[in-house]
Protein backbone atom coordinates (compact mmCIF):
# COMPACT_ATOMS: atom_id res chain seq x y z
CA UNK A 1 0.00 0.00 0.00
CA UNK A 2 3.10 2.54 0.89
CA UNK A 3 4.61 1.25 -2.18
CA UNK A 4 1.25 2.17 -4.28
CA UNK A 5 0.60 5.62 -2.78
CA UNK A 6 4.58 6.36 -2.92
CA UNK A 7 3.99 5.73 -6.99
CA UNK A 8 0.92 7.66 -7.20
CA UNK A 9 2.48 10.80 -5.77
CA UNK A 10 5.89 9.84 -8.20
CA UNK A 11 3.92 9.73 -10.99
CA UNK A 12 1.78 12.58 -10.72
CA UNK A 13 4.16 15.31 -9.44
CA UNK A 14 7.32 13.69 -10.44
CA UNK A 15 10.72 14.72 -9.22
CA UNK A 16 9.71 17.95 -7.81
CA UNK A 17 10.53 19.47 -4.59
CA UNK A 18 7.56 20.24 -2.47
CA UNK A 19 7.23 23.17 -0.03
CA UNK A 20 5.36 23.33 2.60
CA UNK A 21 2.02 24.75 0.77
CA UNK A 22 2.84 22.30 -1.94
CA UNK A 23 2.72 19.19 0.63
CA UNK A 24 -1.12 20.38 2.21
CA UNK A 25 -2.13 20.56 -1.11
CA UNK A 26 -0.79 16.83 -2.29
CA UNK A 27 -2.47 15.57 1.38
CA UNK A 28 -5.65 17.25 0.90
CA UNK A 29 -5.65 15.83 -2.63
CA UNK A 30 -4.82 12.55 -1.96
CA UNK A 31 -5.85 11.37 1.86
CA UNK A 32 -9.25 9.99 0.38
CA UNK A 33 -7.77 8.01 -2.09
CA UNK A 34 -5.04 6.58 0.30
CA UNK A 35 -7.88 6.28 2.93
CA UNK A 36 -10.00 4.17 0.33
CA UNK A 37 -6.77 1.52 -0.81
CA UNK A 38 -5.72 1.01 2.90
CA UNK A 39 -9.54 0.27 3.99
CA UNK A 40 -9.66 -2.04 1.32
CA UNK A 41 -6.60 -3.88 1.45
CA UNK A 42 -6.23 -3.55 5.08
CA UNK A 43 -9.61 -3.93 7.07
CA UNK A 44 -11.70 -5.51 3.85
CA UNK A 45 -8.94 -8.21 2.63
CA UNK A 46 -7.40 -9.12 5.66
CA UNK A 47 -8.42 -11.03 8.17
CA UNK A 48 -5.40 -10.21 10.95
CA UNK A 49 -6.14 -6.09 10.59
CA UNK A 50 -10.11 -7.34 10.56
CA UNK A 51 -9.73 -9.42 14.24
CA UNK A 52 -7.85 -6.50 15.92
CA UNK A 53 -10.18 -3.81 15.08
CA UNK A 54 -13.21 -6.01 15.78
CA UNK A 55 -11.69 -6.81 18.78
CA UNK A 56 -11.09 -3.24 20.19
CA UNK A 57 -14.74 -2.16 18.77
CA UNK A 58 -16.40 -4.77 20.75
CA UNK A 59 -14.66 -4.50 23.77
CA UNK A 60 -15.24 -0.32 23.80
CA UNK A 61 -18.63 -0.52 22.70
CA UNK A 62 -19.32 -3.05 25.36
CA UNK A 63 -18.49 -0.70 28.28
CA UNK A 64 -20.45 1.80 30.18
CA UNK A 65 -20.30 5.25 30.80
CA UNK A 66 -21.30 7.51 33.84
CA UNK A 67 -21.09 11.43 34.14
CA UNK A 68 -19.38 13.65 36.96
CA UNK A 69 -19.52 17.19 38.02
CA UNK A 70 -15.99 19.08 38.80
CA UNK A 71 -15.52 17.47 42.07
CA UNK A 72 -16.23 14.09 40.97
CA UNK A 73 -19.45 13.25 42.33
CA UNK A 74 -21.84 11.11 39.59
CA UNK A 75 -24.71 12.45 37.96
CA UNK A 76 -27.20 10.20 37.19
CA UNK A 77 -30.07 10.97 34.50
CA UNK A 78 -27.45 13.84 32.99
CA UNK A 79 -28.96 15.10 29.41
CA UNK A 80 -25.66 13.85 27.78
CA UNK A 81 -26.38 10.32 28.73
CA UNK A 82 -29.43 10.41 27.03
CA UNK A 83 -28.19 11.81 24.36
CA UNK A 84 -24.89 9.18 23.71
CA UNK A 85 -27.91 6.23 24.66
CA UNK A 86 -29.71 7.28 21.16
CA UNK A 87 -26.98 9.44 19.60
CA UNK A 88 -29.02 9.44 16.12
CA UNK A 89 -32.76 8.06 14.78
CA UNK A 90 -30.52 4.66 13.52
CA UNK A 91 -28.01 3.72 15.94
CA UNK A 92 -27.39 2.96 19.61
CA UNK A 93 -25.34 3.90 21.98
CA UNK A 94 -23.22 0.49 21.17
CA UNK A 95 -23.60 0.70 17.21
CA UNK A 96 -22.04 4.43 17.63
CA UNK A 97 -19.03 3.39 19.63
CA UNK A 98 -18.39 0.19 17.26
CA UNK A 99 -18.23 2.22 13.90
CA UNK A 100 -16.39 5.04 15.28
CA UNK A 101 -13.96 3.16 16.97
CA UNK A 102 -13.94 1.18 13.07
CA UNK A 103 -13.98 4.44 11.34
CA UNK A 104 -11.40 5.67 13.84
CA UNK A 105 -8.56 2.67 13.50
CA UNK A 106 -9.11 2.15 9.72
CA UNK A 107 -8.57 5.71 8.98
CA UNK A 108 -6.28 7.61 11.64
CA UNK A 109 -9.51 10.37 11.75
CA UNK A 110 -13.15 10.16 12.70
CA UNK A 111 -15.92 12.83 12.09
CA UNK A 112 -18.52 13.31 14.05
CA UNK A 113 -21.57 16.10 12.84
CA UNK A 114 -23.27 17.56 15.84
CA UNK A 115 -27.09 18.50 15.21
CA UNK A 116 -28.00 21.14 17.01
CA UNK A 117 -31.99 22.15 18.46
CA UNK A 118 -33.44 26.01 18.20
CA UNK A 119 -31.46 26.38 21.60
CA UNK A 120 -28.18 25.81 20.08
CA UNK A 121 -27.75 22.26 22.14
CA UNK A 122 -26.82 19.08 20.72
CA UNK A 123 -29.74 17.07 20.19
CA UNK A 124 -27.91 14.39 17.72
CA UNK A 125 -24.73 12.80 16.61
CA UNK A 126 -23.90 11.58 13.26
CA UNK A 127 -20.52 9.90 12.21
CA UNK A 128 -19.26 10.63 8.96
CA UNK A 129 -17.45 8.32 6.40
CA UNK A 130 -13.89 9.90 6.67
CA UNK A 131 -12.82 9.04 2.95
CA UNK A 132 -16.17 11.71 2.16
CA UNK A 133 -14.55 14.55 4.30
CA UNK A 134 -11.69 16.96 3.30
CA UNK A 135 -9.81 19.64 5.59
CA UNK A 136 -9.80 23.01 3.83
CA UNK A 137 -6.76 24.71 5.37
CA UNK A 138 -4.00 27.16 4.87
CA UNK A 139 -0.18 26.70 5.84
CA UNK A 140 -0.01 29.67 7.20
CA UNK A 141 -2.92 29.04 9.90
CA UNK A 142 -3.26 26.77 13.27
CA UNK A 143 -7.13 26.01 12.37
CA UNK A 144 -8.23 24.55 9.41
CA UNK A 145 -10.40 26.93 7.66
CA UNK A 146 -13.40 24.21 7.12
CA UNK A 147 -14.56 20.42 6.53
CA UNK A 148 -16.33 19.73 3.49
CA UNK A 149 -18.35 16.78 3.51
CA UNK A 150 -18.96 15.12 -0.21
CA UNK A 151 -21.55 12.66 -1.07
CA UNK A 152 -20.95 12.67 -5.09
CA UNK A 153 -21.37 15.71 -6.91
CA UNK A 154 -22.78 17.06 -3.45
CA UNK A 155 -20.77 18.67 -1.05
CA UNK A 156 -21.63 20.48 2.56
CA UNK A 157 -19.13 23.27 4.14
CA UNK A 158 -18.47 23.30 7.75
CA UNK A 159 -16.86 26.40 8.54
CA UNK A 160 -14.35 26.64 11.69
CA UNK A 161 -14.16 29.19 14.09
CA UNK A 162 -10.89 30.92 13.21
CA UNK A 163 -10.65 32.14 16.73
CA UNK A 164 -11.56 29.07 19.24
CA UNK A 165 -11.50 26.03 16.24
CA UNK A 166 -15.44 25.94 17.18
CA UNK A 167 -17.00 23.87 14.54
CA UNK A 168 -20.07 21.71 14.23
CA UNK A 169 -17.94 18.55 13.16
CA UNK A 170 -16.22 17.25 16.20
CA UNK A 171 -12.66 16.05 14.67
CA UNK A 172 -11.41 12.87 16.74
CA UNK A 173 -7.30 12.05 15.23
CA UNK A 174 -4.10 9.95 15.78
CA UNK A 175 -1.38 11.90 15.92
CA UNK A 176 0.93 12.26 12.56
CA UNK A 177 4.01 14.31 13.41
CA UNK A 178 4.32 15.04 9.83
CA UNK A 179 0.74 16.32 9.30
CA UNK A 180 -0.87 18.74 11.47
CA UNK A 181 -4.22 18.15 10.15
CA UNK A 182 -4.98 14.67 9.02
CA UNK A 183 -4.33 11.82 11.45
CA UNK A 184 -2.19 8.60 10.88
CA UNK A 185 -3.71 5.85 10.93
CA UNK A 186 -2.11 2.03 12.57
CA UNK A 187 -3.17 0.88 8.81
CA UNK A 188 -0.28 2.84 7.70
CA UNK A 189 1.93 2.12 10.34
CA UNK A 190 1.72 -1.75 9.20
CA UNK A 191 1.39 -1.56 5.94
CA UNK A 192 4.46 -3.17 4.67
CA UNK A 193 3.35 -6.54 6.83
CA UNK A 194 -0.52 -5.81 5.65
CA UNK A 195 1.41 -6.20 2.01
CA UNK A 196 3.45 -9.00 3.26
CA UNK A 197 0.61 -11.26 4.64
CA UNK A 198 -1.85 -10.20 1.65
CA UNK A 199 0.99 -11.61 -0.60
CA UNK A 200 1.06 -14.59 1.28
CA UNK A 201 -2.65 -15.82 1.31
CA UNK A 202 -2.55 -14.90 -2.51
CA UNK A 203 0.21 -17.27 -2.84
CA UNK A 204 -0.94 -20.19 -0.63
CA UNK A 205 -4.81 -19.33 -2.26
CA UNK A 206 -2.75 -20.48 -5.82
CA UNK A 207 -0.89 -23.32 -4.27
CA UNK A 208 -4.15 -24.41 -2.65
CA UNK A 209 -5.87 -23.88 -6.32
CA UNK A 210 -2.89 -26.19 -7.78
CA UNK A 211 -3.87 -29.13 -5.29
CA UNK A 212 -0.90 -27.95 -3.02
CA UNK A 213 1.29 -29.05 -6.16
CA UNK A 214 3.99 -26.88 -6.86
CA UNK A 215 4.61 -25.88 -10.79
CA UNK A 216 6.54 -27.52 -12.79
CA UNK A 217 8.20 -27.08 -16.00
CA UNK A 218 8.00 -28.60 -19.65
CA UNK A 219 10.87 -28.53 -21.76
CA UNK A 220 11.61 -29.87 -25.63
CA UNK A 221 14.56 -30.71 -27.54
CA UNK A 222 12.64 -29.58 -30.86
CA UNK A 223 12.05 -25.83 -30.95
CA UNK A 224 8.07 -24.70 -31.38
CA UNK A 225 7.21 -21.90 -33.15
CA UNK A 226 4.66 -19.57 -31.90
CA UNK A 227 1.61 -20.91 -32.90
CA UNK A 228 2.51 -24.30 -32.05
CA UNK A 229 3.30 -22.94 -28.20
CA UNK A 230 0.70 -20.69 -28.36
CA UNK A 231 -1.87 -24.02 -28.99
CA UNK A 232 0.06 -25.56 -25.96
CA UNK A 233 -0.60 -22.39 -23.92
CA UNK A 234 -4.38 -22.72 -24.94
CA UNK A 235 -4.62 -26.70 -24.09
CA UNK A 236 -2.36 -26.31 -20.32
CA UNK A 237 -4.74 -23.22 -19.38
CA UNK A 238 -7.93 -24.74 -20.56
CA UNK A 239 -7.60 -28.58 -19.65
CA UNK A 240 -5.08 -28.88 -16.97
CA UNK A 241 -4.74 -25.54 -14.90
CA UNK A 242 -7.19 -24.60 -12.09
CA UNK A 243 -8.18 -26.57 -9.04
CA UNK A 244 -11.29 -28.37 -11.38
CA UNK A 245 -8.49 -29.92 -13.51
CA UNK A 246 -7.00 -31.07 -10.19
CA UNK A 247 -5.41 -35.07 -11.37
CA UNK A 248 -5.99 -34.83 -14.95
CA UNK A 249 -2.81 -36.67 -16.54
CA UNK A 250 -1.14 -34.68 -18.87
CA UNK A 251 -0.43 -36.00 -22.13
CA UNK A 252 2.85 -35.17 -23.80
CA UNK A 253 4.18 -35.52 -27.57
CA UNK A 254 6.55 -34.13 -29.76
CA UNK A 255 9.79 -34.62 -27.55
CA UNK A 256 7.71 -32.18 -24.45
CA UNK A 257 8.83 -33.08 -21.05
CA UNK A 258 7.57 -32.08 -17.86
CA UNK A 259 9.52 -32.04 -14.85
CA UNK A 260 7.41 -31.09 -11.63
CA UNK A 261 9.14 -28.58 -9.48
CA UNK A 262 9.65 -28.83 -5.18
CA UNK A 263 9.02 -26.28 -2.47
CA UNK A 264 12.20 -24.94 -1.79
CA UNK A 265 13.07 -24.19 1.82
CA UNK A 266 12.81 -20.53 1.15
CA UNK A 267 9.03 -21.42 -0.18
CA UNK A 268 8.62 -23.75 3.00
CA UNK A 269 9.68 -21.12 5.10
CA UNK A 270 7.20 -18.20 3.62
CA UNK A 271 4.58 -19.42 6.05
CA UNK A 272 6.68 -18.02 8.77
CA UNK A 273 7.25 -14.28 7.55
CA UNK A 274 2.93 -14.31 7.05
CA UNK A 275 3.02 -14.85 11.25
CA UNK A 276 5.49 -12.62 11.88
CA UNK A 277 3.57 -9.98 10.22
CA UNK A 278 0.74 -11.02 11.25
CA UNK A 279 2.38 -10.13 14.99
CA UNK A 280 3.78 -7.37 13.60
CA UNK A 281 -0.30 -6.12 12.77
CA UNK A 282 -1.64 -6.80 16.02
CA UNK A 283 1.46 -5.08 17.47
CA UNK A 284 0.63 -1.87 15.66
CA UNK A 285 -3.16 -1.79 17.08
CA UNK A 286 -2.45 -2.64 20.17
CA UNK A 287 -3.95 -6.12 20.52
CA UNK A 288 -2.12 -9.46 22.78
CA UNK A 289 -1.90 -12.22 19.71
CA UNK A 290 -3.38 -14.28 21.79
CA UNK A 291 -6.27 -13.08 21.14
CA UNK A 292 -6.10 -13.48 17.30
CA UNK A 293 -4.88 -16.93 17.82
CA UNK A 294 -6.33 -18.11 20.28
CA UNK A 295 -5.66 -21.73 19.90
CA UNK A 296 -2.09 -21.04 20.42
CA UNK A 297 -2.53 -20.34 24.11
CA UNK A 298 -4.00 -21.23 27.32
CA UNK A 299 -7.11 -19.90 28.99
CA UNK A 300 -4.81 -18.29 31.15
CA UNK A 301 -2.80 -16.41 28.60
CA UNK A 302 -6.33 -15.68 27.13
CA UNK A 303 -7.40 -14.11 30.28
CA UNK A 304 -4.07 -12.03 31.16
CA UNK A 305 -4.47 -11.02 27.44
CA UNK A 306 -7.95 -9.95 27.31
CA UNK A 307 -7.14 -7.68 30.72
CA UNK A 308 -3.62 -6.31 29.02
CA UNK A 309 -5.84 -5.20 25.66
CA UNK A 310 -8.26 -3.62 28.68
CA UNK A 311 -5.40 -1.45 29.99
CA UNK A 312 -2.99 -0.91 27.30
CA UNK A 313 -5.25 -0.20 24.26
CA UNK A 314 -8.87 -0.06 24.70
CA UNK A 315 -9.20 2.38 28.01
CA UNK A 316 -6.44 4.91 26.63
CA UNK A 317 -8.17 4.69 23.14
CA UNK A 318 -11.80 5.16 25.03
CA UNK A 319 -10.89 7.88 27.31
CA UNK A 320 -9.11 9.92 24.81
CA UNK A 321 -12.64 9.76 22.29
CA UNK A 322 -14.92 10.50 26.08
CA UNK A 323 -12.35 13.19 26.32
CA UNK A 324 -13.03 15.25 23.12
CA UNK A 325 -16.85 14.43 23.53
CA UNK A 326 -16.54 16.69 27.14
CA UNK A 327 -14.34 19.24 25.46
CA UNK A 328 -17.05 19.82 22.25
CA UNK A 329 -19.77 19.51 24.71
CA UNK A 330 -19.03 21.56 27.39
CA UNK A 331 -19.83 24.97 26.07
CA UNK A 332 -22.94 23.39 26.48
CA UNK A 333 -22.98 21.20 29.63
CA UNK A 334 -20.32 23.17 32.11
CA UNK A 335 -18.58 21.50 34.46
CA UNK A 336 -18.74 17.61 33.54
CA UNK A 337 -16.69 14.83 32.45
CA UNK A 338 -17.78 11.80 30.50
CA UNK A 339 -15.81 8.92 31.48
CA UNK A 340 -15.70 4.90 31.19
CA UNK A 341 -17.37 3.33 33.76
CA UNK A 342 -14.64 0.51 35.04
CA UNK A 343 -16.83 -1.60 36.63
CA UNK A 344 -18.84 -2.62 34.21
CA UNK A 345 -15.88 -4.49 32.58
CA UNK A 346 -15.80 -7.91 33.54
CA UNK A 347 -11.74 -8.28 32.73
CA UNK A 348 -10.79 -6.24 35.28
CA UNK A 349 -12.25 -8.00 37.58
CA UNK A 350 -9.22 -9.70 38.88
CA UNK A 351 -7.40 -6.29 39.13
CA UNK A 352 -10.63 -4.61 41.29
CA UNK A 353 -9.95 -7.34 43.38
CA UNK A 354 -6.32 -7.10 44.16
CA UNK A 355 -7.36 -3.13 44.81
CA UNK A 356 -9.45 -3.56 46.97
CA UNK A 357 -7.10 -6.15 49.11
CA UNK A 358 -4.60 -3.48 49.35
CA UNK A 359 -7.27 -0.88 50.48
CA UNK A 360 -8.45 -3.11 53.16
CA UNK A 361 -4.74 -4.02 54.57
CA UNK A 362 -4.23 0.05 54.33
CA UNK A 363 -6.55 0.98 56.36
CA UNK A 364 -5.86 -2.27 58.87
CA UNK A 365 -2.64 -0.26 59.04
CA UNK A 366 -3.67 2.85 59.46
CA UNK A 367 -2.35 4.43 56.58
CA UNK A 368 -5.79 5.57 55.22
CA UNK A 369 -9.09 6.05 56.95
CA UNK A 370 -11.94 4.36 55.50
CA UNK A 371 -13.51 7.57 54.08
CA UNK A 372 -10.24 7.53 52.08
CA UNK A 373 -9.75 4.24 51.00
CA UNK A 374 -13.76 4.24 49.25
CA UNK A 375 -12.68 7.51 47.40
CA UNK A 376 -10.15 5.46 46.02
CA UNK A 377 -12.30 2.15 45.14
CA UNK A 378 -14.62 4.98 43.89
CA UNK A 379 -17.29 5.21 45.85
Amino acid sequence: MKKYFQKLIKNTFGGRKSSPAFLNVLLNQTQNFALEKYADEGYRKNVIVYRCIKEIANCLSNIDIEIVDSKDRLIQNHEIIKLLNKPNPIQSRKTFFYSWVVYHLCAGNSYILKIKNPLNKTRELHLLPPHKVQIKCKTDEFFPQAYVYKEGAKEKIFPVNPINGECDILHFKEIDPLNGHYGLSPLQASAYSVDIHNEGSKWNFNLLKNSAIPSGVISSENFLNIEELQNFKEIIRNYYAGAQNTNKILFLEGGLKFEQMSLTPKDMDFQQSMNVSARNIASAFGVPFALIIPEASTYNNIKEAKESLYENTVLPLFSQMLEELTRTLNNEFQDILIRPNLDSISALENRREKKFERMIKAVSAGILSPEEARVELGY
